[in-house]
């Protein structure tokens, strides 16, 4: 991937993706008779093309270089891809393209609201199915307390949006010292942040998904309790915990 500034605050990226993949046709996670409609492989050959845009970027300079700090205003993203086939072996020529904006508003010096919404759609898909969205797939929800978006779903499993055509996501995180633990005396000397999770997504192989959490955290432990529904009917329970090192030596 390279990366160039247009203006103070728009980026472009140009880069070029390879993925190759072998499907699941047996075991809990198989879709029944389908091993005659599977491949014996995917990959896939993308080059893609990223817009992202944050008005009135505030910004200084270390050692000659531009850093980016912060702004009042939300951050736009804007990608389009597209597949080419029979280069190293590809298989897809599909068309991906996505939307993103997402911000974190100070309340005060201590509390905060982020939020992240994302839409995105194939076009030219054609049958295909195992790819994961640039936007949607993220993993490191809730990595540290210093990641002040998130923005990704704790317990939906990735089938669900590897089978979707088309999709549309929120995530709103609140974030604050003191909301619950800090009656607790016990634990409260240990915990900097508490947050709450709200996330909710659509698409056209599932309807009506929510996920809600609470998290607590400091520098160097962060663990969230994290609920998901479907169609408001409780579906599923589950804990995620993160471990900070390397940036504390």
């Amino acid at each position: 991937e390279h990366s160039y500034e247009l203006l103070n605050g728009l980026m472009m990226y140009n880069g070029i993706s390879y993925n190759y993949r072998d499907p699941v046709r047996h075991g809990s996670r198989a879709v029944a008779n389908t091993d005659k409609l599977l491949k014996k492989h995917y990959a896939e050959f993308v080059p893609y093309f990223r817009l992202t845009w944050t008005p009135r970027q505030y910004y200084h300079y270390k050692n000659n270089q531009k850093l980016y700090i912060a702004s009042y205003y939300p951050t736009f993203s804007f990608e389009m891809a597209r597949g080419i086939k029979h280069v190293l072996g590809s298989t897809s020529a599909f068309g991906r393209m996505e939307f993103d904006v997402h911000q974190t508003i100070r309340l005060d010096a201590m509390r905060s609201i982020s939020y992240r919404a994302g839409t995105g759609f194939f076009f030219r898909q054609k049958g295909e199915y195992f790819i994961n969205y640039a936007f949607f797939a993220r993993s490191t929800f809730p990595s540290t307390w210093n990641d002040h978006i998130g923005g990704v779903f704790s317990l939906m499993d990735d089938y669900w949006y590897n089978s979707t055509s088309q999709y549309f996501q929120t995530h709103v995180m609140y974030e604050t010292p003191f909301l619950i633990l800090h009656k607790a005396k016990a634990i409260s000397k240990y915990v900097i942040k508490e947050r709450i999770y709200m996330s909710h997504f659509w698409g056209d192989t599932k309807h009506a998904y929510s996920e809600i959490g609470f998290g607590m955290g400091n520098n160097y432990f962060n663990v969230g309790l994290f609920t998901s529904f479907n169609s408001l009917q409780i579906n599923e329970i589950g804990l995620k915990a993160t471990i900070e090192i390397d940036s504390h030596w």
